[in-house]
């Protein structure tokens, strides 16, 4: 089990429950910015533009993370919207100048 893992190789980690469900890909990442701590996962599936389905994991449904995959609770919700987690307090999604220059 690995105790820490850098952000760029978080993007883009493939996704899957407890009993093998593939939902997509890590795309962005969420973070309390009073706290400094993340918050929730931004995963999407598909690759065509307008036909990627995108929702939000928190933290607390992700039950390991590995350099190959992050698993996450069979009951997780694909219902979750952005809007709705940054109404739950400080969240911002890192920079997209931030991300893509960690992501190469």
């Amino acid at each position: 089990m690995i105790n820490q893992i850098s952000v760029h190789k978080i993007l883009g980690l493939h996704v899957e429950t407890q009993s093998g469900v593939a939902l997509g890909k890590v795309h962005t990442i969420l973070v309390d910015v009073s706290t400094h701590t993340i918050t929730h996962y931004e995963v999407q599936k598909g690759i065509i533009p307008g036909r990627q389905t995108t929702f939000l994991i928190h933290t607390s449904s992700v039950l390991e993370i590995t350099e190959e995959k992050m698993i996450v609770k069979d009951d997780v919700s694909r219902q979750e919207s952005r809007a709705s987690a940054s109404s739950k307090g400080n969240l911002r999604a890192m920079p997209e100048s931030v991300l893509s220059s960690v992501h190469k």
